[in-house]
């Protein structure tokens, strides 16, 4: 649908700094909706990094380029996860970060599990470090 499938907040800071999209069922091919879904992250990563500007007391250029937001998106047996960044008054850089294995042999679960859940951990330190250390107006 045009809306996002999940939105991420931060915990202390009360903002939306990622959003999850999932593109269709795990065992059906459609490089259409996988590339509509890719877009539609990418804008909304835009629309909630204009809104935090919006919200900062005093935005300045240089703490919102440290501003880095995720986007994962679900497709076929991988998550991948993109960040979007603002380098200048204009531009906007949206980066593949990087793609995980989803587990989807059940004879290879025992093993495949393991380092799965590690990766999933670490996209959950990797939401923790955005940056969201200036104060937004109350």
């Amino acid at each position: 649908g045009s809306k996002i499938d999940l939105i991420i907040s931060h915990k202390i800071f009360g903002v939306e700094i990622g959003v999850v999209e999932v593109s269709g069922p795990s065992h059906k091919v459609d490089k259409t909706h996988f590339l509509g879904d890719r877009v539609k992250i990418a804008r909304n990563l835009k629309s909630i990094h204009k809104q935090i500007e919006r919200l900062a007391t005093n935005p300045n250029l240089a703490s919102l380029k440290r501003l880095k937001l995720y986007g994962i998106q679900v497709y076929l047996d991988e998550i991948i996860i993109y960040s979007m960044t603002r380098i200048s008054a204009s531009y906007w850089v949206f980066l593949r970060e990087q793609s995980l294995s989803i587990p989807s042999t059940s004879a290879l679960f025992r093993n495949q599990l393991p380092a799965f859940f590690d990766h999933l951990w670490s996209l959950n330190e990797m939401f923790k470090e955005v940056d969201c250390n200036f104060k937004t107006k109350q």
